[in-house]
């Protein structure tokens, strides 16, 4: 017998079923000892779930336990499908199915096909670029954030110091600036510390001509 077809015994037998918390979901009932955090089934006036805070008084009370079984991961994803995979330099969101201006055309993603058979060899996580939204059932969808590196002098200079560096500010100015760096690492742009250029809002770039919107922001 199916498990659908048993909970629905169930529901006449018992009056109602309860609710399945988040990532769960219900397979079945019990009778056993009581533990805090059960959901047990108690008769007064009616029929009711009751979901256990603390065991108190004798411990050998036993009941009627509803049962549970994970449906989800910690981080959202279904059992039903492959894990998340690490993606180096991001950090990845699980969304699930996603509905049209849930993402926006340019970000990256990984998106999980599940309408295709598990032996199918390419069902698993593919990184792509949005370049508009189809809404269809099965289609898994996970963000990938770039994790902010701090600003190096190859970022700034180029690798082999080729660029010149030019500083940005809101109001659309820009002028050239000197980086001096001792010790393997950076002291001052153009005499400021990193972190005195984030807290002002400059930016940088190495033309001069780079609207202050596309310019680079500094990490520290």
């Amino acid at each position: 017998m199916k498990t659908e077809q048993k909970l629905e015994i169930y529901r006449e037998l018992f009056g109602s079923l309860p609710d399945a918390p988040v990532g769960k979901e219900l397979v079945g009932f019990e009778r056993k000892l009581i533990e805090a955090g059960d959901l047990i089934l108690t008769n007064k006036d009616h029929t009711i779930w009751h979901k256990v805070v603390s065991v108190h008084g004798r411990l050998d009370r036993s009941s009627i336990v509803a049962i549970f079984r994970d449906t989800h991961r910690a981080d959202g994803t279904p059992l039903s499908i492959d894990k998340l995979p690490e993606v180096e330099g991001y950090r990845v969101e699980y969304l699930g199915e996603v509905s049209e201006g849930k993402l926006k055309v340019g970000e990256k993603v990984l998106v999980f096909d599940n309408r295709l058979e598990p032996t199918t060899p390419t069902r698993a996580w593919c990184e792509c670029i949005m370049k508009g939204i189809y809404v269809e059932t099965g289609l898994y969808y996970a963000l990938l954030h770039k994790i902010a590196q701090p600003t190096t002098l190859a970022d700034l200079v180029g690798k082999h110091g080729q660029n010149n560096v030019w500083l940005h500010t809101s109001s659309e100015g820009a002028f050239a600036a000197l980086v001096d760096f001792r010790d393997g690492r950076i002291h001052y742009v153009d005499g400021k510390m990193i972190e005195c250029l984030i807290k002002y809002n400059y930016r940088w770039s190495n033309d001069p001509f780079t609207k202050y919107a596309d310019a680079n922001e500094f990490v520290a």
